[in-house]
């Protein structure tokens, strides 16, 4: 008998495979819409929360979507339908659809975009872009009264990625787990919350050892050395890319590259120090154009949506074992309305 799954289960898996805690401070991350007790049982994943997208889901059965790039930035002052990010929060409440999403945490996780870009690519010693991002950890422990430790290891669960332990006492459940520094009052709200007579977390300690740095974009060796002319046909073979731009040197010799899923222009600085002879990443902006060749380097431009659209069908594995370790039956796919909002002109 397979385990029923609620928006809450569908979050856990999602903050197991993309923990929130490493998206960046201006991200919005996880729900979007939706009522966190729903259950799921079919669950469409796609980039962007867009209006066709969302019909998809409606018309595949689908209760969940889970998207890259989150619906909201900025709070809405008012639910104004003839704003389209108002007609898609009301197109999931009409059609009982949770949205959910998972970005720059999805950037930066152990196989989330970047590391699935630089799969695609075939770089050999990868190494972080920019500077890194660890998350400073703290082990905390919360006394569970009797009857409550299973509600204050689900609190503690969903703040952490790593096994919760909980050790008896006479009377009284001592339970311990590893979460972000920077979550501990939630931690402790949540606890409150959910075991009102566990009075919060007992005690916390900061961990000697932090967790591994993250960072937005990796760095790493091509297979074979090209021409920066030669890598970009190449990159847009790889990621099937149509209209890939290139700016610098054609004839510049390249071993070592950067990459940056989607809008790379803020890691431009980071690319200069890093060793690398060319940058791969969307959105490159006219002037970091001109300052890359300028430098004698070489920037690649295979467009937002190809460096993030193969990160899904990776994203969809992830959570299928998420979901069989707990042995839930909740359906995958991936759109396939979905498509670039750039087309080509025709000559």
């Amino acid at each position: 008998m397979k385990v029923q799954t609620t928006v809450r289960d569908v979050e856990r898996a999602l903050e197991n495979v993309a923990p929130s805690r490493l998206a960046e401070n201006w991200d919005n991350v996880g729900l979007m819409v939706g009522d966190r007790t729903a259950l799921v049982t079919k669950i469409l994943l796609a980039l962007d929360p867009m209006a066709e997208v969302l019909a998809e889901a409606a018309d595949s059965g689908c209760d969940c979507v889970v998207t890259h790039h989150p619906l909201f930035f900025t709070p809405l002052a008012r639910m104004d339908l003839s704003e389209p990010v108002a007609r898609e929060a009301a197109f999931c409440v009409a059609h009982g659809l949770t949205l959910l999403c998972a970005h720059t945490n999805l950037d930066k996780a152990p196989g989330g975009v970047n590391a699935q870009l630089a799969n695609r690519l075939g770089l050999t010693e990868v190494t972080g872009l920019g500077p890194a991002q660890p998350v400073e950890l703290c082990r905390v422990a919360a006394i569970a009264p009797p009857g409550r430790d299973k509600a204050v290891e689900k609190v503690l669960a969903s703040f952490s990625s790593r096994r919760v332990e909980s050790l008896s006492h006479r009377l009284e459940i001592r339970v311990e787990a590893v979460v972000a520094r920077r979550d501990l009052t939630a931690v402790s709200a949540a606890l409150k919350n959910a075991a009102p007579d566990s009075g919060g977390f007992l005690e916390a300690w900061p961990l000697l050892n932090h967790e591994n740095a993250f960072h937005l974009g990796l760095v790493g060796r091509i297979p074979e050395p090209m021409t920066l002319s030669d890598l970009a046909r190449w990159a847009g073979r790889r990621l099937s890319a149509p209209g890939v731009k290139s700016a610098g040197d054609p004839d510049l010799w390249v071993k070592r590259v950067a990459v940056c899923a989607g809008s790379g222009g803020g890691m431009v600085k980071s690319f200069y120090a890093s060793g690398a002879q060319a940058f791969i990443t969307g959105d490159v902006r006219y002037h970091d154009a001109r300052d890359v060749a300028a430098r004698g380097l070489g920037i690649v431009d295979v467009g937002h949506y190809a460096s993030e659209r193969l990160a899904l069908h990776g994203l969809a594995e992830a959570l299928a074992k998420e979901f069989a370790r707990q042995d839930r039956a909740v359906d995958l796919i991936v759109s396939e309305r979905e498509h670039d909002p750039f087309a080509l002109a025709g000559a």
